[in-house]
């Protein structure tokens, strides 16, 4: 079974054709805390950071969301994930593999 892809603009939920993107934001309160009002942060899949000066130096798999305007239904999705850092201890991500792809897919 395939699922729908929302950013081809059908909501595979409702089948509504109307669907807002737009980039996540952290706002946290925290985050406005400590860097002011205006501050905020795209959300990514991870980070780099300068430990140093506590900043980040480069955000890798920003995420981006798909919602249908009609049911509320969300995808989100990362840009450039063949450019996601995989880096336990670094990056805190890791890479898990599934069993061999079967079929026409390859």
């Amino acid at each position: 079974m395939t699922m729908l892809d929302i950013r081809e603009g059908v909501c595979p939920l409702c089948g509504h054709n109307k669907i807002i993107a737009s980039a996540a934001i952290d706002m946290s309160p925290k985050r406005h805390a400590q860097y002011g009002r205006q501050a905020h942060l795209a959300e990514a899949v991870t980070y780099e950071f300068d430990a140093k000066d506590d900043v980040v130096l480069d955000a890798f798999g920003r995420i981006f969301r798909y919602t249908c305007q009609s049911c509320g239904f969300v995808q989100s999705f990362a840009s450039q994930p063949q450019e996601i850092p995989i880096d336990k201890e670094k990056y805190f991500t890791w890479l898990i593999e599934g069993p061999a792809p079967v079929g026409p897919y390859r």
